[in-house]
């Protein structure tokens, strides 16, 4: 069954071996698409399947800018929806 899962490296530290990695969740297809509906549906819609707003929400990027943070969450959160 076609599907994606979408990876951002949003920080990398090699000299502690630290790292910050967003995925979204698995997304399959039916397994009966035939190669022009899967390119037609990924041509359509080429961003993260779950929702980076409500995980902007729950602070899973960081502390919002209303909660004093620096803006940090904020931009991952438009950079997934881009």
């Amino acid at each position: 069954m076609p599907g994606n899962c979408l990876f951002r490296l949003f920080a990398l530290d090699p000299a502690s071996g630290k790292f910050e990695l967003y995925h979204s969740k698995a997304n399959g297809m039916k397994g009966t698409e035939d190669a022009a509906g899967i390119s037609d549906y990924m041509a359509a819609y080429k961003c993260f399947h779950n929702n980076p707003v409500r995980a902007y929400e729950r602070d899973v990027y960081g502390p919002t800018v209303y909660e004093g943070g620096s803006g940090i969450a904020e931009q991952r959160a438009l950079e997934i929806i881009n």
